[in-house]
């Protein structure tokens, strides 16, 4: 192991969600109801998430989302938990799936 190897281990987390190269990332999935296309998004856990009181989870996104068939806008609000498991979501012009679902379509595609 050479000394800049050693220096880059000392700074990359080990284990975990962070060793997957993106630590901020949470990735979730949607059908469009008009063209059926599947789209994933990437929320970042610092910027997109926002914490209100009175909700059905710890925090809150609010999301826009464009599938590339039929360009329909999909609007999302989505309630995590403090793990970032969606616990309530309300989604207009799509519908959430999950990780299997989308990767389903994407190899039938």
């Amino acid at each position: 192991m050479s000394l800049l190897d050693r220096i880059k281990a000392l700074f990359t987390p080990q284990g975990g969600p962070r060793a997957s190269g993106d630590p901020h990332g949470v990735w979730y999935y949607f059908r469009c109801d008009r063209c059926g296309t599947v789209v994933r998004i990437r929320a970042d856990r610092r910027n997109d998430f926002n914490r209100e009181e009175n909700g059905p989870g710890a925090l809150v996104l609010r999301k826009e989302v464009m599938d590339d068939k039929c360009f329909q806008l999909i609007r999302a609000e989505i309630w995590v938990d403090s793990s970032y498991q969606p616990v309530s979501a309300e989604v207009s012009g799509g519908s959430l799936i999950t990780r299997e679902e989308y990767q389903k379509a994407v190899d039938a595609s």
